[in-house]
């Protein structure tokens, strides 16, 4: 299995989809101004209220993370999907303990289509 943390702070509102068939699981991080419509079976929006400290919804994202790897085996690969280096050593920590986690940018993926924003 596949879960992507996407940092909607950092690389907007848009859906990931893959071209294969594989088990993928898709995670927005939005606040409360941002809102991802028409989620797909397999994902959901995570609405922080940020108090709109430097990173905050960064923080918000690796503690979700290091919760997530509580749940599935060692096997599930994880992948943080912004453009921030920021995680990179939260990424290197949990890698060296035999976790599959990564960061990649949104030119990774077959195809990134525009969601439509929704304010509150």
């Amino acid at each position: 299995m596949d879960i992507y943390y996407v940092d909607c702070e950092n690389v907007g509102l848009r859906h990931i989809t893959q071209s294969f068939d594989k088990d993928f699981k898709v995670i927005y991080f939005t606040s409360k101004n941002l809102r991802v419509k028409d989620l797909q079976e397999n994902e959901e929006e995570l609405v922080c209220s940020l108090d709109r400290r430097k990173d905050a919804l960064d923080y918000i994202i690796d503690t979700y993370l290091g919760y997530s790897l509580t749940l599935y085996d060692k096997c599930t690969r994880h992948h943080i999907v912004s453009n921030d280096t920021g995680f990179d050593n939260v990424i290197a920590f949990w890698t060296d303990k035999g976790y599959k986690v990564d960061r990649s940018c949104l030119h990774n993926y077959d195809s990134v289509q525009e969601s439509n924003s929704e304010k509150e």
